[in-house]
């Protein structure tokens, strides 16, 4: 009983606590403005996003305060959401502030090629919602550390997308570097989007309603203005839609699976 409730509410975190959204958002406080959305189903949803967003930096602070604990980028990512969807515990933003400070850090200095400039954008993104500015963090200007490492990548990470994406936007404030990090995103993003007998949307290792929310989010920002990325995501978004079995689980691997189930909706939502 306790694995499906989290499973229900990693979902309506996920689906809540979007790498675009701000803390408001995050939190549900305002997600229709045309009273559609029944009360008690709200007041459920905050009850569980905040008790999973608990339980996430309770689990994130019992492995990073272990001894002999070496910092990866998915604690910045998951403590992060946490903060986002108003969980808080200052041992777990001490320590990995204090992990950043370290020199030649894993997290800053990747030693995974293909990951490099996520384990960054993990980074600033924790930083920002911890109110630090990333651009001059204990001497270090990791905005331009993100654009000279992402832009350097030739192997990147399909994942890595959405969170050079959202650190881009948060944080780089030159114009001409910010339109080149979109552009080769929306270049790299069109390059694996395939439509055919296999399914349609990003095929990564195949396509997926994972590869499609995780890697799709990243081109948010043209969805709209550019009329093929449009197309394009509201064609992976039926697809989704097509992956669903009779109770609305995404299906996976021949069963139903609440991480894609989770993915398709945290994508729907963006």
């Amino acid at each position: 009983m306790r694995k499906k409730f989290i499973s229900m509410a990693l979902t309506a975190m996920l689906l809540t606590s979007s790498l675009m959204s701000n803390a408001d958002i995050a939190r549900g406080a305002d997600v229709t403005n045309d009273n559609q959305v029944d009360s008690q189903v709200q007041e459920d949803l905050d009850r569980d996003l905040a008790a999973t967003a608990g339980y996430v930096m309770n689990r994130v602070y019992d492995r990073i305060s272990a001894e002999n604990y070496t910092a990866g980028y998915n604690d910045y990512i998951q403590a992060m959401l946490a903060l986002k969807a108003g969980a808080e515990n200052d041992g777990v933003v001490t320590i990995l502030k204090e992990k950043l400070r370290e020199e030649g850090n894993s997290v800053l200095n990747p030693a995974s090629s293909d990951k490099a400039s996520l384990s960054i954008a993990a980074a600033i993104l924790f930083l920002n919602e911890t109110g630090e500015n990333p651009a001059d963090f204990d001497g270090k200007d990791l905005v331009s550390k993100l654009y000279d490492t992402y832009m350097g990548e030739s192997d990147s990470n399909p994942y890595t997308f959405q969170y050079v994406n959202a650190a881009a936007l948060q944080c780089v404030e030159d114009m001409d570097k910010l339109t080149d990090i979109l552009n080769k995103i929306k270049t790299e993003v069109e390059s694996i989007y395939a439509d055919g007998e296999n399914g349609t949307g990003i095929d990564y290792w195949g396509v997926s309603v994972d590869n499609n929310a995780n890697v799709l989010s990243a081109v948010s920002s043209w969805y709209g203005p550019d009329v093929e990325i449009s197309e394009k995501v509201e064609a992976a978004m039926d697809w989704n839609l097509s992956q669903r079995d009779a109770t609305g689980a995404v299906v996976s691997w021949g069963e139903p699976n609440s991480s894609s189930t989770a993915a398709g909706l945290r994508m729907s939502s963006e």
